[in-house]
């Protein structure tokens, strides 16, 4: 696993996470599907909110404050298993929410 998020600045929910989920994850994580007339939570995990993130999924919490490397979320993107119907994340957005996991996975 690579650990280049180490040496990255703490990183801002707000101005930075948030924008990847919006245009990496939501869709699948917390959009609004007309057709059915709900919200779309796959796995039960919604990315919509901070609040939503750090409730986890069916499976459980997705982000462990302070540990991206045994944080799910951030190892799903580091491996290329999510987004799974788009393009893989850039290296700067992975080391991104890995600094954010690592410094706290503050609401910042």
């Amino acid at each position: 696993m690579q650990e280049a998020h180490v040496a990255q600045e703490a990183a801002s929910f707000a101005s930075d996470i948030m924008p990847i989920f919006e245009r990496s994850c939501v869709s699948c994580h917390g959009a609004f599907n007309e057709e059915a007339d709900s919200v779309v939570t796959e796995e039960a995990l919604d990315m919509t909110t901070y609040e939503g993130v750090m409730g986890g999924s069916m499976w459980g919490t997705v982000v462990e404050p302070g540990d991206a490397a045994g944080s799910i979320l951030y190892d799903m993107v580091l491996e290329g298993d999510m987004p799974e119907d788009g393009d893989p994340l850039p290296q700067e957005e992975i080391e991104l929410i890995g600094a954010w996991i690592d410094a706290g996975a503050e609401n910042n």
